[in-house]
């Protein structure tokens, strides 16, 4: 009975769940594509959607870490599905709406430090050809750099999954961010997010290189910031976003409950990025259910708990058939 129900759901997954969501989407008032767009396991899709708790503090602590002359790294640190992704573009695209910086973002950690040097000085100069040889490249770049800052500009280096970086791209890094103006002053930041060994080999890092933490005046340069679990009243929160943001006019229907937070939290460990997946599992499952009226607009615990229960009966019917052709 299981595997027949599980069958059934994947084959009108294939075909009924575009029609279901949109007319699910009609009752409570969203725009179906807008909560395609805002479902999404990466990043942030609109800063309306951006949760300030439970890391508000962040802002501050990144705020002061760009105002500061002495400032060099700052680490932001958590497990996988924290959220890393979503400060980052909610952080990138608040900077970006200000003259005071230029930010260039380094997602692939394991390029050689050649061509993470290149890659920076492309994006400050917008040019693709750049020089052959290290040397020659770090001139350019330091000198741009310099210019940028001497205009009122600091650049941002963000490097995302910076805990894959080895110790000659960190030395580089770190030679960067002590780049000086004529006056003295530092003419770029490095922000690193990570998982929670990247504090830790940061750390060691300039413990075993003190030439290359001769700048950071007794570590008054090193910022570090670990983001937090959410709990099931953010679920809440970022559920009502999740609604403002899809509505199609103020009549709007906010179908979760507290019930199924509760429940999506333990499922989710507070993880951000699981809750999004759970959300929109859960979503798109009683979408279904409703276009074949076997349920309310409504968003329960046990609604969660049947969305959750479908996705392990399809993924095990899955398995079975792709053990079945293994087999044939």
């Amino acid at each position: 009975m299981a595997k027949e129900k599980a069958k059934n759901r994947m084959e009108f997954g294939l075909k009924g769940y575009p029609m279901a969501l949109q007319e699910y989407c009609k009752q409570i008032n969203w725009d179906p594509e807008k909560v395609r767009i805002a479902l999404t396991d990466e990043g942030i899709a609109d800063e309306m959607l951006y949760l300030d708790e439970p890391n508000v503090q962040i802002v501050d602590v990144l705020t002061r870490f760009l105002s500061l002359s002495e400032s060099s790294i700052f680490v932001i640190h958590a497990p996988v599905g924290m959220g890393k992704s979503s400060i980052r573009d909610f952080t990138l695209k608040t900077l970006n709406e200000s003259d005071d910086y230029y930010i260039t973002v380094i997602n692939n950690p394991r390029l050689t430090p050649l061509q993470i040097l290149k890659q920076i000085l492309r994006d400050i100069t917008a040019e693709e050809k750049t020089p052959r040889t290290m040397d020659l490249v770090w001139n350019k770049a330091k000198n741009i750099l310099s210019e940028l800052k001497e205009t009122g500009i600091s650049t941002i280096i963000w490097i995302d999954e910076a805990e894959k970086l080895d110790n000659k791209k960190l030395s580089l890094l770190r030679a960067l961010a002590d780049v000086k103006t004529f006056d003295g002053e530092k003419v770029c930041k490095i922000v690193l997010t990570g998982t929670p060994t990247l504090k830790k080999k940061v750390e060691n890092f300039l413990e075993a290189n003190p030439e290359d933490a001769e700048a950071f005046d007794d570590r008054s340069g090193f910022y570090t910031y670990e983001l937090s679990k959410w709990s099931s009243n953010h679920i809440l929160e970022w559920w009502e976003l999740l609604c403002e943001y899809c509505s199609t006019d103020d009549n709007a229907i906010n179908p979760f409950t507290k019930g199924a937070a509760d429940e999506v939290i333990e499922f989710s460990d507070g993880k951000p990025r699981t809750i999004t997946q759970i959300t929109q599992m859960v979503l798109f499952d009683t979408a279904a259910r409703y276009f074949n009226e076997e349920t309310d607009i409504w968003i329960s615990q046990d609604d969660v708990l049947n969305a959750l229960s479908t996705q392990i009966q399809e993924e095990n019917s899955e398995q079975e058939q792709q053990e079945q052709q293994t087999q044939e």
